[in-house]
């Protein structure tokens, strides 16, 4: 069955315009790439959300980073889940080890949150290790303006795994971007992590 892809875009301060790309037709059994960039005005974050008034769908960002013409990574973007309370697992910092020190590794952590609904949402960000779920320091209360994706530093983490645990008021989406600079042997790369409902 032939079916209308719907695409709407979110930035830093609501809503961004796709023009004729809001509406995309894909016919029964059929695969569509579409080139985002140039559509829309450029921003330091973005976030997309597809669907359909009927039929079924799924749909997969692709991303690159780039320094100038350097390339810094390429990731898949699989969906993320919608809702007040979303776990983002596997979220990895790996320790370097020099000799006989161990530190943090050249890894950033981000997470990135959207409000797809008309209302502002107030969301709190909590951390599940080991040893059990703790606050995210300065990730209580957070405002996410409707329509508006805001991003939160999760550089403090220090290493090790864990999960990101979001709980707001509302429905919600959010995903965690984890960046690795260049160094001595390995090349700079990216990662996003989708978001699944609280089990």
């Amino acid at each position: 069955t032939p079916v209308d892809a719907r695409i709407e875009a979110f930035g830093p301060a609501g809503p961004l315009d796709l023009g004729s790309n809001a509406v995309v037709n894909l016919p029964a059994r059929s695969v569509r790439e579409i080139t985002l960039e140039g559509v829309m005005d450029p921003h330091d974050r973005i976030a997309l959300r597809v669907g359909t008034t009927s039929g079924s769908l799924t749909a997969v960002l692709r991303t690159t980073a780039l320094d100038g013409y350097t390339p810094r990574g390429v990731s898949f973007v699989n969906p993320s889940a919608v809702g007040s309370t979303l776990v983002i697992p596997g979220v990895t910092i790996p320790a370097l080890t020099s000799g006989e020190k161990t530190r943090a590794g050249a890894t950033e952590a981000t997470l990135r949150s959207v409000n797809p609904t008309d209302a502002i949402r107030t969301a709190d960000v909590k951390v599940i290790t080991a040893n059990g779920k703790v606050d995210l320091p300065g990730g209580n209360d957070i405002q996410i303006a409707p329509g508006a994706v805001l991003d939160l530093t999760l550089g403090g983490l220090g290493t090790g795994e864990r999960a990101i645990v979001v709980e707001a008021d509302g429905d919600v989406s959010a995903g965690v971007l984890l960046r690795e600079t260049e160094m001595e042997g390995k090349r700079a790369d990216i990662a996003w992590l989708s978001a699944t409902p609280q089990v």
